[in-house]
């Protein structure tokens, strides 16, 4: 599919969804919790992922804190990844009607993955060329399941990992980087 949108040019990704009562807990405190944490810093693993491109640089700002005064629970920033592409991101607790959506833009298309989180109901993948549309059918599959067989398989040395230590270390660090944006603006 990606041949499908020619040469990469940016993107985006909202990692959006109401943080329901029963999980604001460790999200919502001052050491180690914020929108950065639980939602950020999966979005910078899954450009990696997709992308096959190091995060060079980011900058995010925040607003006002509706969940909780310590921490950021909202926020819209942009990732630089390497040659230059650069990936918009929109991140909240507070958003219960704008589903998880990831899009890649290209020199002779768009690809457009909605309501794309793990145990989200009716995800679709679009490829779009003009006014053209066409709807690209997804496996039906289990992706916490998926994970854990690909764990257990690489375990035993059957398949490669999908992630390293050194992969969430460089995630880590660039989450840090994010959440010092918000911060002091850097």
């Amino acid at each position: 599919l990606a041949d499908g949108i020619g040469e990469l040019l940016g993107g985006c990704v909202r990692n959006t969804a109401y943080l329901p009562p029963e999980q604001q807990t460790w999200r919502l405190q001052p050491n180690g919790g914020g929108v950065v944490w639980d939602r950020t810093l999966h979005d910078l693993d899954l450009l990696r992922f997709l992308l096959h491109l190091p995060v060079r640089a980011v900058y995010g700002h925040s607003g006002r804190s509706t969940l909780a005064a310590a921490v950021e629970d909202d926020l819209l920033g942009h990732a630089l990844l390497a040659g230059g592409l650069a990936i918009g991101l929109y991140d909240s607790f507070l958003q219960p009607h704008a589903p998880v959506r990831v899009e890649l833009y290209g020199t002779r298309g768009a690809l457009a993955a909605t309501a794309c989180a793990p145990g989200d109901q009716g995800a679709e993948l679009l490829l779009r060329r003009g006014d053209d549309v066409q709807l690209v059918p997804l496996p039906s599959i289990n992706a916490w399941r998926a994970g854990v067989a690909n764990f257990l398989a690489a375990v035993r040395g059957a398949a490669p990992a999908l992630a390293t230590g050194a992969d969430e270390l460089y995630n880590l660090a660039a989450a840090t980087a994010m959440h010092r944006s918000l911060q002091d603006g850097s």
